[in-house]
């Protein structure tokens, strides 16, 4: 564009903010309303109705063909406003760097790169060498920013009955408005101060803090910092596991206080403590150290137990947060002679009833195998005859004969041994 053709524009855009300020606000104007997030692109588009081209300008076109219009007339100015009530004092957008724009007939687009919360507000648009007749579209730019934690590093330890400040903070969202709250096991805490400050890039920063005196019962419990705000769904939360610290608690020995014992038993005593961290546990002996562990359960065990045994057995238990112990007394005493004459008798009647079980059995045993052997050797020696199926007689007085025979004498005495035994 030469030099006369700037001048023109600059005079075209005088006419054109004139025009801006007396234009009477019973005109209908259409507002909507778009969403975007920080640090992404948009477009917004503004559309325009019943336009002409200006006569001053001498533009011999066809309005209803915009590819036929000269650059000229597809030039146009985009607006801003803040808030509704400050539609007066518009503020013409410079396109360039993050800005640009593109124009036809009927509308146009502005396009914003890397969205920033300043960016907010309403935009308009209006042709340079065009009349339009009424307001042309307004757009509403909301923009928002979602919150993050800050410093979600892990609870500092906490000592029982110990006030202690607490704090939570979230960065870079927009808009302003918001809620924070905190919770304990589901439970609302108190909340002492909350500071909003505003950030250099038009988003905002807040800290809350609370005064939590932890208890004995808040070990392990859950403690949670809670945001709402409209740039997220649901809410979003930072939630931490309370580790409080406390001395040995609820020291428990068992069995009781007074234990009895007799000679050669087993002395079994148990202590349990409370604690975090864990203390130092110990069993005495009439101030003599028997055992020690880093533990919250310590057991010991005194087997076939003597006088020398008896006494007071101290458990203690001791962390950098305090410390307990409890005492149990001991007494050993002799066992009961009749106790003594009873077990030697059961040991003595076990032992003869063993014995007269053997006596019984070993005769039997010998008797059966004596008898399995004479069975074997009766079955060796029995004759085995043959004859044939048709035998002469011959044959038949010759068995007939030593069937009839008498036993000679050495047999007849060794049948009677056998017979004996």
């Amino acid at each position: 564009m030469d030099c006369p053709g700037i001048i023109l524009l600059v005079w075209h855009l005088s006419l054109t903010g004139l025009y801006f300020a007396g234009t009477s606000s019973n005109n209908e104007q259409h507002v909507k309303q778009i969403y975007a997030v920080k640090g992404k692109d948009v477009t917004l588009t503004c559309k325009y109705r019943d336009i002409t081209p200006k006569t001053t300008m001498e533009l011999k076109v066809n309005p209803d063909n915009s590819s036929l219009w000269p650059a000229e007339a597809q030039t146009v100015i985009w607006q801003r406003y803040k808030q509704p009530e400050n539609q007066m004092n518009k503020q013409i957008i410079l396109l360039t760097g993050r800005f640009t724009s593109k124009a036809s007939s009927s509308s146009a687009q502005l396009y914003i790169k890397g969205l920033q919360v300043t960016d907010v507000g309403f935009y308009s648009c209006r042709p340079v060498f065009t009349v339009i007749k009424g307001e042309s579209d307004v757009t509403q730019l909301i923009i928002t920013a979602s919150p993050a934690f800050q410093d979600t590093s892990t609870l500092p330890q906490l000592e029982v009955n110990k006030t202690r400040t607490l704090s939570c903070k979230i960065v870079g969202f927009y808009p302003k408005q918001f809620k924070m709250e905190w919770l304990k096991g589901g439970n609302q805490l108190r909340q002492q101060h909350l500071h909003v400050a505003t950030n250099r890039d038009g988003t905002f920063s807040a800290e809350s803090t609370i005064l939590f005196v932890p208890q004995l019962n808040d070990h392990n419990k859950m403690i949670t910092c809670r945001v709402t705000h409209q740039s997220v769904k649901t809410p979003i939360q930072w939630s931490q596991k309370l580790n409080v610290l406390y001395g040995p608690v609820d020291l428990r020995v068992e069995p009781g206080n007074n234990v009895v014992k007799m000679k050669g038993d087993l002395l079994e005593l148990s202590c349990k403590a409370n604690s975090n961290p864990q203390a130092q546990m110990s069993w005495l002996l009439n101030g003599k150290v028997l055992l020690t562990a880093t533990t919250n359960h310590l057991m010991i065990k005194v087997e076939n137990i003597t006088s020398s045994k008896q006494g007071n057995y101290t458990c203690s238990a001791e962390n950098k947060l305090g410390r307990r112990e409890s005492v149990v007394m001991v007494t050993v005493i002799d066992r009961p002679i009749s106790n003594v004459i009873a077990r030697y008798t059961l040991v003595i009647a076990v032992s003869l009833s063993v014995v007269l079980l053997l006596i019984i059995l070993i005769p039997v045993a010998t008797c059966a195998i004596v008898k399995r052997c004479r069975a074997t050797r009766w079955q060796e020696e029995e004759p085995v005859y043959m004859v044939s199926s048709q035998p002469t007689a011959d044959v038949y007085d010759t068995l007939t004969t030593a069937g009839t025979e008498e036993p000679s004498a050495q047999q007849k005495a060794t049948d009677s041994i056998y017979a004996n035994i």
